[in-house]
């Protein structure tokens, strides 16, 4: 396994990300220091130049961290189970380049008649769907095992 799939592996992506955001603060840091001596810059234009150069990059680091998904294990509420379960089947329609018609036609084969293109749009779209549908879904799309971290 190369060095840096290693890495990848062990520490994931994320932490790489914040840690690159930190690395990015340190070098912006210095390039601040190096200007103010280069240039002969006042020493009241260096504080808030390390200032920004520390704040921005801890910032787009601190907006990474939040802007990813919670853990299966953080979910609270049913409402975002239900967002989640509807994107998930969204995406791989998406994946599979699968329309809704043909996901309904699908669904008939598994004993969901009743289905058509627009009861498929509703349902992913609300978010409002018994398991059995979904578990059906998944079979339509040929899915053969899916860890609750994919949802």
């Amino acid at each position: 396994m190369a060095p840096i799939v290693a890495v990848f592996h062990v520490l994931g992506y994320s932490v790489l990300v914040v840690i690159g955001y930190l690395i990015a603060a340190l070098f912006a840091g210095a390039v601040a220091i190096g200007m103010q001596f280069l240039f002969g810059l006042p020493d009241d234009w260096l504080m808030p130049t390390m200032f920004l150069s520390l704040i921005v990059p801890a910032f787009g680091a601190a907006m990474y961290v939040r802007s990813l998904p919670k853990k299966i294990t953080q979910i609270a509420s049913e409402r975002e189970w239900a967002e989640r379960a509807a994107a998930f089947v969204t995406l791989k329609l998406q994946e599979s380049k699968l329309t809704h018609a043909e996901l309904a036609r699908r669904l008939t084969k598994h004993g969901f008649s009743s289905e058509t293109e627009a009861l498929v749009a509703g349902k992913l779209h609300s978010g409002t769907f018994p398991a059995t549908w979904f578990l059906a879904c998944l079979a339509a799309l040929e899915l053969d095992g899916v860890a609750l971290e994919e949802i």
